[in-house]
């Protein structure tokens, strides 16, 4: 039987290699999501504003919408959160 010195060691150097492909690509994809997300959420905002203004069916989507003040305050939580994601994900070696 073998001491739990051994289990622990064992266990810790299993981890340290199976888990570490699986937290890199889960680290990129949540990084990727927390950068597209406000994009989409922005984009729902502007055309329930776009639906509740006048009765005007030419109104888009124009990349004007995204420079606002508003966009920047409401994606910059989650992109703070994808520079994190990417810069633990590319600290893994």
């Amino acid at each position: 039987m073998s001491s739990w010195g051994e289990v622990r060691r064992g266990l810790v150097r299993s981890a340290a290699h199976g888990y570490h492909p699986f937290m890199k690509i889960l680290l990129y994809i949540v990084a990727a999501i927390a950068f597209v997300i406000p994009f989409f959420a922005w984009m729902y905002l502007v055309g329930l504003a776009n639906a509740f203004g006048s009765v005007n069916a030419t109104q888009t989507f124009s990349s004007a919408d995204y420079f606002d003040l508003g966009f920047l305050a409401f994606a910059a939580v989650p992109w703070l959160i994808s520079i994190v994601c990417v810069f633990f994900a590319s600290r893994m070696p």
